[in-house]
């Protein structure tokens, strides 16, 4: 159902922005001694949550162009 397509879609975007987030957390965060992110740590995590986006959108126009 319609439903059921729009709860499966809700779910993969979710598992996707929680693995961008660990994945660019991991990398990028070191300084725990200050509440925010500095510069470096900034630009390592837009980079890389650029990038985690466009690979992701490349692989799914792949796997949409396997499909049809």
């Amino acid at each position: 159902s319609a439903a059921d397509t729009i709860y499966v879609q809700a779910q993969v975007v979710n598992d996707f922005n929680t693995r961008m987030a660990s994945a660019c957390f991991d990398m990028c965060v070191h300084n725990f001694l200050v509440k925010n992110l500095d510069v470096e740590e900034e630009t390592c995590v837009d980079r890389c949550a650029f990038k985690y986006f466009k690979v992701h959108q490349e692989i799914s126009g792949e796997m949409h162009q396997v499909k049809e």
